[in-house]
């Protein structure tokens, strides 16, 4: 069910705040091995079992089974299939991918199919099928086809003609309009016309534009750059109308892209946790496993590979249970639920210590099933009539620190998934502990004072008040092998040692705090003089007061 769109940009993060549509809930089925997987409108699913040449897969329903090569071909790989089941691809005689011709697979009716070589169009030695449409049209990249230079160039088979289109290059698929899309351009095959890129969006400026998929309504999903800085690409993602206009699905976003799109106008989107997610029309961005039937725990899905003209998916995931992993099919089943309320809420209230000197109310919870994206936090305080959203959070806790001591505070959590917002949690309330003590002592005397002139051996006397008490006083001056701590009183006394200190201005540092953490420093500076020693004045003619220097007189008896 598609109803009313909800296209923010918060859903890029999977995190809607509400969903006010139906979101689909899908079930899970294995379908083949590998990473690549594309599905027609009857339900033919096709494969290729890895990134390199293999042996490529078809299931119908009946279970995935190889695809017929011909005689003396070691590997193939598949592009494409049409609702009529006929299925492209390439073949490569020797396994190498330098050595690839296209081919085609049409049902014989029986359950199997026919293999047979398509030709090659021009002087092209090579070629590769790409794609192919409801009206039997093959899109294919020729290699060398004017015989002259070395590239890959358009050409397509339409029936019994061949016809090379070699100012086409890099070709992407064609539609049943018989539009042809590649990288740089949309061409109309019929009338032999190239369309040109898209016009730019309204208030966007491009700096480039990479299409990725054209649908059978003439639909283009596009990348549009803004700006490229280091590795950040800054794109707005979009489906452009042929003829028409622009359907915005983002802004100016980071790091994401379009990708393959259906008749619906689903289109996957490179990026995001999972790899590749899915835009699905009218509803928003998702992760196929975020979309996974609650009672399919077995399943784990990662990105989504192709998405059908059914509302069907493709996607890449594992089964613990079974060991399978690989290409999943994924059928809409119904909507998926709302989570349920959390569970196992908690308010505590935080009473102030010293290392953590502030008041608030901790709540805490759990969620009650795997369906929880968010959650939302609401409150009712002593002015409230009613409850009120505080916070939405990703967490399971939050830390209420907008109270008043004294007072009674009441909390519920809602849980938040793709679907949409659970009931409340049961209420929780908690009274706010009364307010610990924030202020500082106060220096109340100091025997230093900035400017002082000291040497020696001087003693700093201080003293300090504080609304409770002062539990700590320290003084930390140069030269001290440690600070001079002084414990549970509001007085102390320290000897600070200049002697071996250079002539100069030092800052002697003072500060009295209290057991709640609350302090206070005040910096002296003082000029420090050099110290002298005794008989530095004795010595000499005559002596002197010292204890006799050379050729001093002999001191008094």
């Amino acid at each position: 069910m598609r109803l009313a769109p909800i296209v923010t940009l918060l859903m890029l993060l999977l995190v809607p705040l509400q969903s006010i549509a139906a979101v689909p809930t899908y079930s899970a089925d294995y379908i083949g091995p590998g990473l690549y997987g594309s599905l027609n409108g009857a339900g033919v699913v096709i494969g290729n079992p890895s990134t390199e040449p293999g042996r490529p897969w078809v299931n119908d329903g009946s279970g995935a089974r190889d695809l017929p090569l011909p005689a003396g071909v070691m590997a193939a790989r598949v592009s494409d299939i049409n609702d009529q089941g006929v299925i492209v691809g390439t073949v490569y005689p020797d396994g190498q991918i330098t050595s690839d011709l296209p081919v085609s697979w049409t049902p014989d009716g029986s359950g199997d199919y026919n293999v047979e070589m398509l030709p090659l169009a021009g002087s092209a030695t090579r070629a590769t099928a790409v794609a192919i449409n409801n009206l039997g049209q093959v899109l294919l990249k020729g290699f060398q086809i004017d015989g002259i230079l070395p590239t890959y160039r358009t050409y397509v088979i339409d029936g019994a003609d061949i016809v090379p289109l070699p100012g086409l290059f890099n070709p992407i698929t064609i539609n049943d309009n018989g539009i042809i899309l590649t990288n740089i351009t949309l061409f109309d095959f019929n009338n032999m016309t190239d369309l040109g890129m898209p016009p730019a969006p309204p208030g966007i400026s491009p700096i480039d534009m990479y299409p990725s998929d054209l649908n059978n309504h003439n639909e283009v999903a596009v990348t549009v750059m803004t700006a490229l800085i280091g590795f950040t690409r800054y794109e707005a993602l979009g489906i452009y109308t042929i003829g028409g206009g622009w359907n915005m699905l983002t802004d100016v976003i980071t790091n994401l892209s379009t990708g393959d799109m259906n008749d619906l106008g689903d289109v996957l989107i490179g990026g995001g946790s999972c790899g590749t997610m899915v835009y699905l029309s009218g509803l928003g961005f998702y992760c196929p496993g975020s979309l996974l039937d609650p009672a399919d725990p077995d399943w784990v899905l990662g990105r989504a590979v192709d998405v059908g003209n059914d509302g069907s998916l493709l996607a890449y995931g594992s089964n613990a249970a079974t060991g399978q992993s690989g290409i999943v099919r994924m059928v809409e089943i119904g909507d998926l639920p709302v989570p349920a309320a959390p569970i196992d809420v908690v308010a505590v209230p935080h009473v102030p210590t010293a290392q953590q000197n502030f008041i608030s109310i901790d709540v805490s919870w759990a969620p009650a099933d795997d369906l929880t994206r968010s959650y939302i936090v609401e409150r009712q305080g002593p002015g409230d009539t009613a409850f009120i959203e505080l916070a939405t959070t990703a967490n399971r806790f939050y830390r209420d620190m907008a109270i008043v001591g004294g007072e009674t505070f009441a909390y519920r959590i809602l849980a938040v998934g793709l679907a949409g917002s659970s009931e409340p949690s049961f209420t929780v309330s908690a009274v706010a502990p009364a307010q610990g003590d924030t202020q500082a002592p106060v220096i109340t005397s100091l025997s230093l004072q900035d400017g002082d002139v000291v040497q020696g051996r001087v003693t700093i006397d201080v003293s300090a008040t504080d609304n409770v008490a002062v539990t700590f006083i320290r003084v930390d001056a140069p030269g001290m092998s440690q600070p001079c701590d002084t414990f549970n009183s509001a007085t102390a006394s320290c000897t600070w040692d200049t002697s071996d200190l250079a002539p100069g201005t030092y800052a002697v540092q003072v500060s009295a705090s209290d057991a709640m953490g609350n302090g206070t420093l005040e910096i002296v500076s003082v000029a420090v003089e050099a110290t002298t020693t005794g008989g530095g004045k004795g010595g000499g003619k005559g002596g002197g007061n010292g204890g006799g220097g050379k050729g001093g007189g002999k001191p008094k008896r």
